[in-house]
């Protein structure tokens, strides 16, 4: 049997945007379950690019599961590209416990990164209730859950919430930065996943800078 790692693909982060990138992985008619592994200098590029594709796509809901970036920082970039918040809901793992949260109609805050159970319920209460509509769900990061919680715990959750989400009619995309300590549960996702993309700097940007 062939592995699916085999389906990793390498792409330069030179040769296309982030927004031809998510438009190929939403016009993919087979593969639901992404992995995008980024050199950590391309993270912010990435997500910055995020409300562009939203706005291009009127009849598409975003759930953005949020462990890396408090909601509040994150709503006020996509506010200020014009991506419309109604399109929008945010499940947000980091706020909750480290400062005073107050209540958002378009975020969903739950007690911590370390609460996989509570995490699950809440991603899986909310892909139901958009059941019948296109769905783009983005989990940022697995890097950051991997900080907070083991590799087999966090492995064994992947396995869980993956099946899950197969079940829904939606897209799924997990973040994670290209780090040597965290290689094990990063094969396991992928693994999991249809598709595994790399971005990567060409050798000779790298080599300039």
């Amino acid at each position: 049997m062939k592995s699916r790692l085999a389906a990793t693909e390498e792409i330069p982060a030179t040769n296309v945007s982030m927004n031809e990138l998510f438009d190929r992985l939403w016009k993919s008619e087979r593969e639901t379950i992404f992995l995008m592994i980024l050199q950590p200098n391309l993270y912010p590029g990435f997500i910055s690019e995020l409300p562009e594709f939203l706005s291009d796509r009127k009849d598409v809901q975003c759930v953005y599961v949020t462990i890396t970036l408090p909601y509040h920082e994150l709503a006020s970039m996509f506010n200020s590209k014009e991506a419309s918040s109604r399109k929008i809901l945010f499940i947000d793992a980091i706020t909750k416990g480290t400062v005073v949260t107050e209540t958002a109609h378009d975020c969903i805050f739950i007690d911590g990164p370390s609460e996989l159970i509570q995490l699950s319920s809440t991603l899986e209460r909310v892909i139901k209730e958009f059941e019948t509509q296109k769905t783009f769900v983005l989990i940022d990061s697995l890097t950051v859950l991997l900080v907070h919680n083991s590799k087999d715990l966090i492995m064994k959750f992947l396995h869980h919430i993956i099946s899950k989400l197969r079940s829904y009619k939606c897209k799924v995309v997990f973040l994670a930065l290209n780090e040597k300590e965290h290689q094990t549960p990063l094969n396991f996702l992928s693994f999991l996943s249809d598709k595994t993309f790399q971005l990567i700097k060409p050798a000779l940007e790298e080599n300039c800078r």
